[in-house]
C-alpha cells in the first residue's frame, strides 16, 4: 500500500503533517510552534478519520515515549480529543500507548434523539438512500459481468431495493414524531 499524505492547515497555512501506511500505522508530525492549538485533534476528528474509515472499519495508533514525555502526552491528548480510545498501555522497554478509533465512534457524534427533522433534512437523506441504492445496483451489474456469477448480484439487487424501500419509510418514522419543520 502506498503512503497516502494528508497535510493539516490553519486555514491560511500548513501546521501538520500526517502520513497513512494502513489501519494500524497513523505518523503525524506538527512543528513546535503549531502544538496545543488543536489543530491536529480537530483535523482528525473533523476530516481525517472520518475519510479512513470510508474504507476501514478502524483506526488504530501507538503513541512512544522515545521522543520524551511532554511530547508523548501532548500526542495522547490530541489522540483523546480526536475521539481515539485507550486500548493498552505498556509500561515496559517500548513504553507505548495503543488506541483505537472506530466506526462507531463516528456514530456517537451525532446529536439528538427523537427530534422532528426538517422538511430539507428529509429530503436529503431520502436523496442519499436513493443514490445509494442506484449505486447498489450499478454494482450488481458490474458483479455479475466480472465475475459471471448470478447469485451473488441478485442479492445485491435485493438489497438495493431494501434500502430504495428505505426512503418510505424514513417519511412515515418522521410523521410519527409531528410535521416536519420547515
Amino acid at each position: 500500500m502506498a503512503t497516502k499524505r494528508t497535510y493539516i492547515r490553519n486555514g491560511q497555512q500548513y501546521v501538520g503533517i500526517m502520513l497513512d501506511h494502513g489501519v494500524a500505522d497513523l505518523h503525524v508530525f506538527v512543528p513546535p510552534q503549531h502544538r496545543g492549538q488543536h489543530y491536529l485533534s480537530n483535523a482528525l476528528r473533523d476530516v481525517i478519520l472520518p475519510h479512513l474509515l470510508q474504507d476501514r472499519q478502524e483506526q488504530r495508533i501507538t503513541i512512544s515515549r522515545n521522543f520524551g514525555q511532554e511530547t508523548f502526552q501532548a500526542a495522547e491528548r490530541a489522540a483523546l480529543a480526536a475521539g481515539f480510545v485507550l486500548l493498552e498501555l505498556e509500561e515496559d522497554e517500548e513504553n507505548v500507548a495503543t488506541l483505537q478509533f472506530t466506526t462507531r465512534q463516528v456514530l456517537s457524534e451525532i446529536k439528538g434523539e427523537n427530534t422532528r427533522p426538517t422538511q430539507q433534512r428529509l429530503t436529503q437523506i431520502r436523496q442519499q438512500l436513493a443514490y445509494h441504492a442506484s449505486c447498489l445496483h450499478m454494482l450488481s451489474a458490474e458483479v455479475e459481468l466480472l465475475l459471471g456469477d448470478k447469485v451473488l448480484p441478485e442479492d445485491i439487487r435485493d438489497l438495493a431495493s431494501e434500502v430504495h424501500y428505505l426512503r418510505e419509510r424514513i417519511e412515515t418514522a418522521a410523521w410519527d414524531l409531528g410535521p416536519p419543520l420547515e
